[in-house]
């Protein structure tokens, strides 16, 4: 048994998992690129509002508020289910850890009168934040 062996989580019908983590990397993959080409030249690392911004609510925007960040999160998750490897798992968890804090720190810009205010807050009532939500919008 080698170090690699000892380093990676072991349990049974774990190939299930990674036969899974295949089509788990390819959606992933393909929500962040669609994201990204919807979200256009609003898609930027800074959370800003900039000039003559546009609230995006087609495509992926239609259903969850932040898509590009489960793209990124589903193909971490689905690397962690191809390899079993415990830094993948930490990798994970640390970066869901910085979406979730950018997606309210986007949240609470874009809801505020700098943002786009009620209309926002009227979309995150009908939207998941990284998720579709599965039922009627909150009240």
């Amino acid at each position: 048994m080698g170090i690699r062996d000892t380093l990676n989580f072991s349990f049974s019908s774990a190939e299930y998992l990674q036969l899974a983590s295949v089509p788990i990397m390819l959606s992933g993959t393909v929500l962040f690129l669609w994201s990204g080409r919807v979200l256009g030249r609003y898609m930027r690392v800074e959370i800003e509002v900039r000039e003559e911004h546009e609230l995006v609510t087609r495509g992926p925007y239609s259903r969850i508020r932040h898509p590009t960040y489960t793209g990124h999160l589903m193909v971490e998750l689905a690397a962690f289910f191809l390899f079993f490897h415990p830094v993948l798992i930490l990798g994970f968890l640390a970066r869901a850890a910085i979406a979730y804090k950018r997606a309210l720190m986007e949240e609470q810009l874009l809801a505020s009168e700098a943002g786009f205010g009620q209309r926002y807050r009227d979309y995150m009532l009908r939207t998941g934040r990284f998720l579709p939500r599965l039922t009627g919008p909150r009240r």
